[in-house]
């Protein structure tokens, strides 16, 4: 639905939680080209997503519903 119609933001969960490797190389040169467009990408996964000068926030010390910590890394 993302290829059809341009949205400026993706939010993305687990986006390829079910892919094989070649389709993770897809999914990530469709992330590439969508944020060279100008385009967002906000992505919930517990994987790597094969992309380049992006940013991670891990969410570590889940207690209830808060956390404790939230550490902002940029990954390259």
């Amino acid at each position: 639905k993302l290829l059809v119609a341009w949205r400026p933001i993706w939010i993305l969960d687990e986006p390829t939680a079910a892919l094989d490797a070649a389709s993770d190389r897809m999914f990530a040169g469709l992330v590439s080209a969508h944020l060279a467009k100008g385009g967002i990408a906000l992505a919930a996964t517990h994987q790597p997503l094969g992309l380049e000068n992006t940013r991670k926030l891990e969410m570590r010390g889940y207690v209830g519903i808060f956390f404790r910590t939230q550490v902002w890394e940029r990954v390259e």
